[in-house]
């Protein structure tokens, strides 16, 4: 296996799925990913862009609600400039897909 490669082990008994009995007993399995900070931080940030449609919608919904230029809430009220105030609502996103990203590569 070379160094680069996530080395993921399925761990777990296996039985007949056609014994009778209890469906969840017939499989167990424990998904065990030897993570990295790098493995997280790049899923953080992929999450993170994933998010920025549905923040999207949700930034066009409260202009409409709250009377607000679109350039003002991108900006922050015109503290920064477009690119930055996009930047900004991107690291805004950080925290929840840190967080999202814990709870996917945790060990299971």
């Amino acid at each position: 296996m070379s160094a680069g490669v996530t080395d993921c082990r399925l761990q777990g008994e296996y039985t007949d799925p056609h014994e009778v009995g209890d469906r969840s007993s017939r499989r167990t399995q424990t998904l065990t990913p030897d993570t990295s900070a790098g493995q997280l931080a790049v899923l953080t940030a992929v999450v993170a862009t994933l998010f920025m449609p549905a923040a999207a919608l949700l930034g066009a919904l409260c202009v409409v609600l709250f009377d607000v230029s679109p350039h003002a809430f991108v900006t922050f009220g015109g503290t920064f400039n477009a690119p930055l105030g996009l930047m900004a609502w991107w690291a805004a996103l950080l925290p929840p897909a840190w967080l999202y990203a814990i709870l996917c590569l945790r060990d299971v």
